[in-house]
């Protein structure tokens, strides 16, 4: 969480809950596939930098992706790949 270690005795951690609140307006399936994101941007053996901005940044990642799946989908529906 900004630079620092994220402990339970030094109060500044977040559990699941916590960020759906945070993220209410957010649909909770893609604020756990953003969180998943986040651990996956992470380098091995590497502290993962928890922010709100990066799981932001995430879960608008996410959307567009979505977005470009859905495109692909119709493309493919209507015949916009044919050989």
């Amino acid at each position: 969480m900004d630079g620092k270690k994220m402990a339970k005795s030094l109060n500044n951690f977040y559990t699941l809950r916590d960020l759906e609140k945070h993220f209410d307006q957010v649909d909770k399936t893609t604020l756990h596939r953003a969180i998943r994101l986040s651990f996956l941007n992470a380098k091995y053996r590497d502290s993962v930098d928890f922010s709100f901005e990066k799981l932001t940044q995430n879960i608008n990642a996410i959307g567009r992706i979505d977005e470009a799946l859905k495109k692909l989908q119709r493309g493919m529906e209507h015949g916009a790949f044919a050989e």
